[in-house]
This record gives C-alpha cells, structure tokens and sequence, in this order.
C-alpha cells in the first residue's frame, strides 16, 4: 500500500487552485455547451437578439450568462461585435448616493420644531404660512403665498423675481390692506373671522 506525506501548506494550495478551476468557464457539460454555441451562430447569422434566440431554442442558460460567455470568449465565432445591442448599449453609470447635508442654521427651524412649537405655545397664536408657487424653470416669476392658519384666508402676490427684494416689496404694498389683515388675525371666533374675510373680499 503506498504511503504519502501530508504537507498542510501545498494541500490547501491545491485546494484553492482546484476551487478557483472549477469556477472559471461555463458551468455546463460539452453537450450542453455545443446546442447553445450551435444556436447562437445560427440566430446570429439571422441577425436575431441573443434574448430571441435563448427563448426560441430554449437554451439551458439565461441571456445575461451568454453575454458573460461571449465577453469571455468562451462561444466559438462570436464576439461583442456580432451583437448589436452589446456594442450599442453603453453600460450603464451607478448613480452614487447623496448623503444630505445637516446644516447648523436649520436646528431650531425645520418643520418639526414648528409643529413641536405650536403644541407648546397657546392655541391664540396667529400663524402665517408663506411659501411660493414655481413654474418653469425657465420662467423667473413665481407666486407668493401666504396663509392665516386660524381663518384659512390665503393670500396670493405675483413676484417679478425670485429674489428676496421682491418679496420685500410685496410685503410693502401690503400696507394699504395691512389692518383688514391684522383685523382677520386678531378675530377670536369663526364667525368674527368670516366677517373680516368679507369686508376684505
């Protein structure tokens, strides 16, 4: 019976050379191999997809792996330049995600700490709401909103510009209604509110 000595360094050599082998290459056997190499030519010849001539001949195999088999030069007489979709397609780019940015100047002003702040303070208090309505991109007018949260009295002003300036001088035209407004804000029922409303309107 012959003997053999066991060196654990070349075992595991052989081991990872023998693992590595047996993962390159397709994993399919020479008969199997054949039937999608004769395929392919054949559908290639046709100017058929390699998605057509997977699913006509129902191959052993998915589209993606016959791309990484050509790729890999592993199907006889054709190459990436065969397939028209494989030199046409560019690959495609992977987005990177971004990581929003956490600026100092919004701790204390966000939206949660204006909800956390309304359930604080008295339910008296008179809450304007301002924000802006934007068209196309192209388009430097927007529309300036603003909102009486207590009467649901909106308020809409065309801006020119979108610049601080021109809010600005919206909120100076605004004198000439400013007490109707202050009226509104200071009304304590709903029907006081809905009087003020009309005497505006």
């Amino acid at each position: 019976m012959p003997k053999f000595f066991y060196i654990a360094s070349i075992a595991q050599s052989e081991y990872e050379h023998d693992k590595t082998i047996w993962r390159e290459g397709p994993r399919k056997t020479d008969a199997e191999m054949k039937q999608i190499t004769e395929a392919l030519q054949k559908g290639i010849r046709k100017n058929q997809s390699v998605d057509v001539i997977v699913h006509t001949n129902e191959l052993p195999v998915s589209t993606s792996s016959v791309y990484r088999y050509i790729s890999h030069h592993h199907i006889a007489g054709i190459i990436n330049l065969d397939l028209k979709r494989k030199v046409k397609y560019k690959p495609r780019r992977q987005t990177p995600q971004t990581v929003p940015l956490d600026y100092d100047w919004l701790n204390g002003r966000r939206f949660e700490d204006f909800l956390d702040r309304i359930e604080r303070e008295n339910n008296d208090i008179n809450i304007w709401e301002m924000d802006t309505v934007m068209g196309a991109q192209c388009d430097e007018k927007c529309i300036l909103s603003l909102l009486h949260r207590k009467s649901n009295l909106q308020l809409y002003f065309l801006l020119n510009h979108k610049t601080m300036l021109e809010v600005n001088r919206i909120f100076w035209d605004m004198n000439w209604i400013h007490y109707d407004i202050y009226a509104v804000a200071k009304a304590k029922t709903a029907a006081e509110i809905d009087k003020k409303i009309e005497d505006i309107i």
